[in-house]
């Protein structure tokens, strides 16, 4: 007998540990899937899987290619919303490519985590920039991925410069740098240069033109125009030759455009640092003629001003990066270990959904659930009244609790010395509430402590009887006519449809344990019915007294 038992026993662990990892299992599966087909719904209403098939751009086959690409659900998803109109001429898996290529392989301008002490998700940030900045001009699709990460050394030059001068940080940087060149001043000139200019000009274009300053305006539409010649002929420097501050800009920003187009990023930025004595000589000439600064002569003060602050920073422009040390590079592993410790595993979820046919298993599953939930309904349904008898129980016992509760309060007020704190005859006492409770009705906030008037009570009674009578054999329209009559007998028929509207929503019934009506039994259903007609009667009544 004891043998049997424990086998009993024994064979019950194993339905509950069975269990219990089913439900797990399923659990994890179930989020998987539906991650991954956020993820892949995202973007595929985003435009970005156009072309691709619906294999390729399934939920299994687009989470293995954002995993092979070093990038997690999250930093894809980030990488692609953030960047979608450059991902989307460029590609989703060719854009996650290049961006890993530059965050670590070491070849080029590559391996920007380690020489700046970059995140993998910094480095994909600024990739997007760039890819912008060149979509912006109409180059992206141009350009293989070789041409693409040898132009990033010169990008990376500008941005590294500008965050030096202007002390920000490198992201802000590369972003004000994309958002200059979608300029149309800028865009229209890059976009008609030749390739071999426009690789030595474009960033410093967006670096100077986002800037904001007069100085950096010449020099970055200087740069654009291509020549010498061609820049003069623009509104910008007419403007400049217009101004006696602005005259002795042009020698800085015709030197600097040309270094810029002739040399690249690295001459430029060279030059650039060493112009602080320049910015001094115009300072003091402005300070000799202060009586133009005062006038406020053309662009006088925006100059002065926009130079005074430029100068104490400029000399740092063709300063680099800093070397990370051995420490920051350790900690710098220490944070990408960890981050592709989450690519490793969902990689491995992905392997795994792959393997557990979920088109078969995912239909069976939904199948099954169905049927259980319309097996709870059908439960549902059959036991309501059982269930609505155990709750009136319930209730009953509350409110004999909190009554017996209410009198214990009661006999403690009476028994309170007068110098205790509030009088007793000051305090509530439970028979003026329960006066108060029965005075009033219930869902009907609206009435006085006087109750209902003579009139008043004739109606409800109509309400009643829809209450106690089978909804089935009830005559609902003989009752909405004398609801009619009564309604432009009352003295204030606004203030009666409005407790009505009360009371008859109260008196509506859900027999199932689901929302909605649609559940209920058909007695429930009809009941319901006869509600919304006396209601909806109301409110007819009510908009032609409006």
């Amino acid at each position: 007998k004891d043998t049997m038992v424990d086998d009993v026993k024994d064979f019950m662990k194993e339905v509950v540990a069975t269990a219990t990892f089913v439900t797990a299992a399923n659990s994890k599966t179930i989020t998987g899937v539906t991650s991954r087909s956020n993820m892949a719904q995202e973007m595929r209403q985003s435009g970005l899987l156009a072309g691709m098939d619906s294999t390729g751009a399934g939920l299994i086959n687009l989470s293995k290619t954002i995993s092979r690409s070093n990038f997690t659900f999250g930093e894809a998803e980030k990488f692609t919303r953030q960047f979608s109109q450059a991902v989307g001429v460029r590609g989703v898996k060719a854009s996650m490519e290049f961006a890993n290529t530059l965050a670590k392989s070491g070849d080029g301008n590559s391996d920007m985590m380690q020489r700046f002490g970059m995140e993998f998700s910094e480095v994909t940030a600024i990739a997007g920039s760039y890819m912008e900045s060149l979509r912006s001009i109409g180059q992206l699709d141009k350009l293989s991925d070789n041409q693409m990460r040898l132009g990033m050394d010169n990008f990376m030059d500008t941005v590294v410069s500008t965050s030096n001068v202007l002390k920000i940080n490198l992201q802000d940087a590369a972003n004000m740098i994309a958002e200059t060149l979608k300029q149309d001043q800028f865009a229209s000139q890059l976009a008609l240069m030749e390739p071999e200019m426009r690789k030595s000009v474009e960033a410093m274009v967006g670096r100077f033109g986002g800037e904001g300053t007069v100085l950096g305006s010449g020099i970055a539409t200087a740069m654009a125009a291509g020549s010498t010649q061609d820049f003069l002929q623009t509104d910008v420097a007419q403007q400049l030759q217009g101004d006696i501050l602005g005259q002795k800009l042009l020698p800085l920003i015709t030197q600097m455009a040309e270094t810029a187009r002739t040399q690249g990023p690295e001459a430029a930025n060279a030059l650039y640092a060493t112009m602080g004595p320049q910015f001094e000589a115009i300072l003091q000439f402005a300070k000799e003629n202060k009586s133009l600064v005062n006038l406020d002569e053309g662009m006088i003060r925006a100059i002065v001003t926009q130079l005074a602050d430029m100068r104490q920073t400029v000399g740092d422009a063709d300063k680099g990066s800093v070397k990370l040390s051995v420490e920051d590079k350790a900690v710098n592993a220490l944070t990408e270990a960890q981050r592709f410790a989450t690519v490793a595993s969902e990689a491995n979820e992905t392997l795994v959904l792959q393997s557990a046919d979920l088109n078969t298993s995912l239909n069976n599953l939904v199948e099954s659930s169905m049927i259980l939930t319309r097996n709870l309904a059908t439960l549902g349904a059959e036991t309501s009244t059982l269930r609505g008898n155990l709750r009136e129980t319930a209730l009953n016992f509350g409110m004999a609790a909190q009554m017996a509760l209410a009198g214990g309060v009661e006999v403690a007020l009476k028994l309170t010395p007068k110098d205790a704190g509030i009088a007793p005859e000051n305090a509530m006492n439970i028979t003026a509430l329960m006066e108060y409770i029965n005075s009033t009705r219930l869902n009907n906030p609206s009435l006085g402590v006087n109750g209902r008037s003579e009139r008043e009570e004739k109606v409800f009674e109509l309400i009643k009887n829809t209450e106690r009578l089978s909804a089935l054999e009830y005559d609902i329209d003989g009752q909405i006519a004398e609801l009619i009559k009564q309604f432009k007998e009352a003295d204030d028929p606004k203030k009666l449809a409005r407790s009505l509207l009360e009371q008859l929503e109260s008196l509506k019934r859900d027999d199932n344990i689901f929302p909605g009506n649609f559940m209920n039994t058909p007695q429930t259903q009809a009941h319901n019915a006869n509600m919304d007609k006396l209601i909806s009667a109301i409110h007819d009544l009510v908009r032609k007294l409006d």
